[in-house]
């Protein structure tokens, strides 16, 4: 066998028996997660490619994401290389009994959300129209589920390009749903806004307890996020009920 084939073969067999490792999150990972982020997510993500968001543009975002995600509610999945194959960010929100009012609902059919992305919590502008977005679709999972309600909350989950179709993203949903049940949780919730996340979601189980089309998410009259590569036309708050 030629040097070639040789080699070929021994990259055709490290693809076939490639094995993975499911770890807990932790701090030490923050660093990770961001590349993760940037390399993985940042090109792959409907909603960021259809806003052309740039590592500028993401900053701050990502970095709340990693700093905030590495914790031990999350899941990373390592290759057989060391090499990060995927990642399920999560968070936990614990119940809630005091008197403070969930924020109120946008009534996003007719209310333009130029001022809310113009007063967002980044410097860019691009990151606050996705967190606009974000927040909305979970803080109507506070006003339906009600917030003395204990929730993991899957904030991230994102598969290494060399690896979407072989369940791992299938198998991060279970590992979340698990830690829920095991942290006595009541809800699973996520804001999920790619046509392949809510079909992963829908398929564990989860409902679709409130929607919004992306064609009613407008700043000074344009449509925000339009065109999605994946066909995705709305952003769904989902959860699934554990107990």
């Amino acid at each position: 066998m030629t040097p070639f084939f040789k080699r070929l073969a021994s990259k055709f067999r490290r693809k076939v028996m490639t094995t993975f490792t499911f770890v807990q999150a932790s701090e030490k990972d923050e660093e990770k997660v961001l590349e993760f982020l940037f390399a993985q997510f940042a090109v792959s993500d409907p909603i960021s490619k259809s806003i052309k968001l740039t590592k500028g543009d993401a900053i701050e975002l990502f970095c709340d994401y990693a700093r905030l995600g590495t914790n031990k509610y999350s899941t990373l999945i390592y290759d057989d290389r060391e090499r990060l194959a995927g990642i399920c960010l999560c968070s936990m929100i614990e119940a809630n009994t005091d008197d403070t009012l969930v924020k109120a609902q946008i009534d996003f059919e007719n209310h333009d959300c130029a001022e809310e992305i113009k007063n967002g919590p980044y410097k860019e502008h691009k990151a606050n129209a996705i967190k606009v977005l974000a927040d909305a679709l979970e803080d109507s999972l506070l006003r339906i589920i009600g917030k003395h309600k204990k929730m993991l909350k899957i904030d991230i989950l994102c598969i290494h390009k060399d690896y979407v179709g072989k369940g791992l993203g299938k198998e991060l949903v279970r590992r979340s749903v698990e830690t829920a049940q095991a942290e006595g949780c009541e809800w699973v919730v996520t804001a999920a806004m790619a046509t392949v996340s809510q079909n992963l979601f829908a398929k564990a189980g989860f409902r679709v307890l409130y929607e919004v089309p992306y064609a009613n998410y407008r700043e000074n009259g344009n449509q925000v996020f339009h065109d999605l590569y994946d066909g995705c036309i709305t952003g769904k708050a989902m959860a699934i009920k554990l107990m």
